[in-house]
């Protein structure tokens, strides 16, 4: 297998063998953890669907966004809502009902926080009648703004994943997975949240490079990284840095699409990431870089033996290198799971979800405070208001 060499200095080409250090391990049964529902998504204005994952502020406060529910310019489902929980009281809060006659809807991707400001800042990927897809603030006195409105020309098209916080530039930087240059497979992008001004930063060529990312970036080392869902040597997608500098072509036996983002904190301080299908047992895996910078598998999901399958949302890694995150499929009940992989490659499965009052399919990232409780979103289960899947919930879990 070809790999590259991971740094800031450039990508160097090797060869190199992956390093499996948990394919052949089998899941290990389900730890006594503390699951706590914090809140049963009604629809309506309340909001349902959340797809995307929780932001933590200093206070404690959790914050996130419905793709459905509240005002419904856009159609019977609802255009979307921004929340605030407080996961000690439970007092839920909507903060805002998008408006698809002048804000676009359908927010699905997490929210980032200026902390200078306590501003909030997200994407809507529904068009609206009179914005495209846009970015948007929405300030401590929940005062809502359109940052930036896409227009698909020379700025890109259909962002899907969330935004990094630049704090000495105070801008945001993210991703569309189609639109600008002569192939039209995405763009890196830049908008200060002062100008207002939107730069395009990279666009992606397709083969052999990347192409369609729909990831959130990251920061490591003062260069960020990101995937992208296609392009590379085979066309199975990518790991990048900087403005499209390949550091992993994903071959078909391993994946085709890695479309999740990535988590700082890996093995030598390396990013992290999963895929949804492929791994060993083509349910997919978590994989990160070594010392060397060589791509290594970190553990592969089975079939037929009580573990999750398909993870579909970045990880997030404690002090300790343990990795935690959340598979959409599988468990005891077959509507997901929450994993941790501890550092030398063994999987314990933290929480089967049943799709009843604890939710079911989580497909956002966790998150973790810092007394090590997990926090996440189920985009289904919970309330059946919202039809026989259920609205969603929002879930706090101590490994």
């Amino acid at each position: 297998m070809k790999s590259e060499r991971f740094g800031k200095s450039g990508p160097t080409t090797i060869v190199a063998l992956a390093i499996v250090l948990a394919s052949s391990m089998f899941a290990a049964f389900s730890e006594a953890q503390t699951f706590q529902t914090l809140h049963m998504f009604n629809g309506g204005t309340d909001g349902s669907t959340p797809m995307a994952g929780l932001m933590l502020d200093p206070k404690g406060n959790l914050y996130g966004a419905t793709e459905y529910g509240g005002l419904t310019t856009c159609s019977s489902n609802g255009c979307g809502t921004v929340f605030r929980l407080n996961p000690r009281t439970n007092k839920y809060a909507v903060l805002h009902r998008f408006d698809a006659l002048k804000e676009g809807y359908d927010p699905i991707a997490g929210l980032v926080r200026d902390p200078s400001t306590n501003t909030l800042y997200g994407i809507t990927r529904g068009n609206g009648y009179g914005a495209g897809q846009t970015i948007f603030q929405l300030d401590s006195l929940n005062r809502f703004k359109t940052l930036y409105a896409f227009t698909g020309k020379n700025d890109g098209i259909d962002p899907q994943g969330g935004l990094l916080w630049d704090p000495v530039k105070h801008s945001l930087w993210g991703t569309t997975q189609s639109g600008v240059g002569k192939s039209g497979w995405g763009t890196i992008f830049e908008v200060s949240a002062l100008s207002r001004r939107e730069t395009s930063l990279y666009s992606f060529p397709g083969q052999p490079n990347g192409a369609m990312p729909q990831c959130t970036l990251i920061s490591v080392r003062g260069s960020f990284f990101g995937t992208t869902l296609l392009g590379g040597a085979g066309n199975n997608g990518t790991v990048f840095t900087g403005a499209g500098n390949v550091i992993y072509s994903f071959n078909t036996s391993e994946f085709r699409g890695p479309y999740p983002g990535l988590a700082p904190g890996g093995p030598a301080g390396n990013p992290v990431g999963v895929t949804p299908t492929g791994g060993d047992h083509g349910q997919g895996m978590v994989y990160g870089f070594n010392n060397a910078g060589q791509f290594i598998t970190l553990y592969s999901f089975q079939l037929g033996t009580g573990d999750g399958q398909h993870p579909e949302a970045s990880v997030v890694i404690d002090k300790a290198s343990n990795i935690y995150g959340t598979t959409n499929d599988g468990g005891t009940s077959g509507v997901g799971t929450i994993f941790k992989v501890d550092k030398t490659g063994k999987e314990t499965i933290l929480h089967n979800f049943t799709g009843y009052s604890d939710g079911s399919c989580p497909c956002s990232n966790l998150i973790l405070d810092s007394k090590g409780n997990l926090y996440g979103t189920a985009s289904t289960g919970g309330n059946l208001s919202c039809g026989t899947t259920g609205c969603g919930t929002v879930f706090e879990i101590t490994p």
